[in-house]
């Protein structure tokens, strides 16, 4: 067997999870793309391996490499350590190497490097390789794993001292971690048998516009309006808070208004623009979005942002926010249009569902409800439904026929409305999503097609004739 196999290609072999042959093809691959690419994650591309036996391989490996003498010292010239880096630059090939050498002293140069490659997320477990979210898909580094007495203390010296106190009282945390370079991240610190995990989301550096999210220009529309409520909805990881901030952005820049943004922690930081912006952080400016919005009415903003409708109380007072003069934009965690208005209904007691109901059909403009699907070439491409509430909307909301709102929506098609199947379906005729993808997540799958739709052909050429040279009269 060849040396180029290398350790892990023949502890593979060895183990009858490959074939010589097919470790053979995949070293072929990875040298016709530079070696950026590890051999387990070509291996897992192909269907030859899979994470379970990647990771037992790798277990093997170690410890092959810790029985192993160390090498004669010799003497050879300096040489500098690679930057720290996760390598990874195709989410379709799975995973990269990573800089050997003290991992977890380096997170904040893995986080900037992630960051340059476009991932969204970036884990580190103990025991378990670190990995990051590229195009929607987790992948793990080439990399030794760290066990918990090495990884955290790494993960505490991020932390603040009365973070620390509260990571160890509650053994959960959720924190705001900011890199040299400032680059910002949302973290996750929790701790599971295997001890202290983290999970950093990379967070932009500069509050995006619509078009740059590749979101419609009528969603603008929502935001001109003076008083009442807005909501961005979606499951976690859809991308709701990059979409708060661009409708942020858009005030920011064209209304010369004070807008009062309520933030767990705040994100995306908006620079001074026409508007003046203020962001509260919940749990470090103010105790909870209930008492951060109770004293909002009272500093004269004339947009209030609201990071996550979480609860009853910061429900019903977003909504008397929205009755009293103000522009409310919040966001939820909820799959459709009609679940998140079920939602704010159910907020409030039986005795006074009436009345809200009739408060939220005059005051609720309109739902926007996103999700973020794979693209083919790898990235991310967000999928919505969009609700306007018109009257005969309205009329919905105050009669109970909640059951009745995709209907409205499929009506509703010429006023800007659409439903999450639809847009799956443009999205896979365009060719960005793979239509397997759109079928996984639509509601009815049957309207999503079988494949892109071809490219017109184009017109039959039509010939041209030359016209006929004039004949010469002979001179007689």
């Amino acid at each position: 067997m060849s040396d180029a196999i290398g350790l892990f290609g023949r502890l593979a072999i060895g183990k009858k999870f490959v074939t010589p042959d097919q470790v053979r093809l995949c070293l072929l691959a990875q040298a016709q793309i530079g070696g950026k690419h590890h051999l387990g994650a070509l291996l897992i591309n192909r269907g030859y391996l899979t994470e379970a036996q990647m990771q037992e391989v790798l277990t093997l490996q170690r410890e092959r490499l810790a029985e192993a003498p160390p090498p004669a010292i010799q003497a050879a010239p300096a040489l500098t350590p690679p930057p720290p880096t996760m390598g990874i630059s195709s989410p379709a090939t799975g995973t990269a190497p990573v800089a050997t050498g003290a991992l977890a002293a380096r997170i904040p140069g893995i986080l900037e490097s992630a960051e340059k490659r476009g991932a969204s997320d970036v884990h580190f477990h103990p025991g378990v390789p670190p990995a990051m979210r590229l195009g929607g898909r987790l992948l793990v580094a080439n990399q030794a794993p760290l066990e918990d007495r090495e990884l955290a203390p790494q993960l505490r010296a991020l932390l603040s001292l009365e973070e620390r106190s509260r990571l160890e009282r509650d053994l959960s945390l959720d924190a705001l971690v900011v890199t040299p370079s400032r680059l910002r991240c949302r973290a996750s610190f929790y701790v599971t048998n295997t001890g202290l995990n983290a999970t950093f989301r990379i967070i932009r550096r500069t509050p995006p516009t619509l078009e740059e999210l590749g979101l419609p220009s009528q969603l603008a529309q929502f935001v001109s309006h003076s008083q009442g409520m807005v909501l961005v909805t979606g499951l976690a990881g859809s991308g709701k808070t990059s979409t708060l901030a661009a409708l942020v952005n858009l005030i920011a820049e064209e209304r010369s208004e004070h807008v009062l943004c309520l933030e767990d922690p705040i994100e995306i930081v908006h620079p001074p623009k026409k508007a003046l912006v203020n962001q509260r952080q919940v749990g470090r400016d103010t105790e909870s979005f209930a008492r951060a919005l109770r004293g909002a009415l009272r500093e004269d903003p004339d947009v209030i942002v609201i990071g996550e409708l979480r609860d009853s109380e910061t429900i019903s007072l977003a909504v008397t926010a929205a009755e009293t003069g103000h522009l409310v934009i919040g966001s939820m965690n909820t799959a459709t249009s009609a679940r998140a208005i079920s939602r704010i209904l159910g907020a409030f007691p039986p005795a006074q569902q009436a009345q809200v109901r009739a408060m939220v059909s005059e005051s609720l403009h309109g739902v926007i409800t996103q999700r973020l699907m794979p693209t083919v070439d790898g990235g991310r491409v967000a999928a919505l439904e969009v609700l306007m509430v018109t009257p005969a909307i309205g009329n919905l909301i105050r009669d109970d026929k909640l059951f009745q709102i995709r209907s409205a929506i499929q009506t509703g098609r010429q006023l800007g409305m659409r439903l999450m199947d639809d847009s799956l379906r443009e999205l896979v005729l365009a060719g960005r999503v793979a239509p397997e993808e759109a079928r996984r997540v639509a509601e009815n799958p049957a309207l999503i097609p079988a494949a892109a739709a071809p490219p017109p052909a184009p017109p039959p050429a039509v010939p041209v004739s030359k016209p006929a040279a004039p004949r010469m009269r002979s001179r007689s």
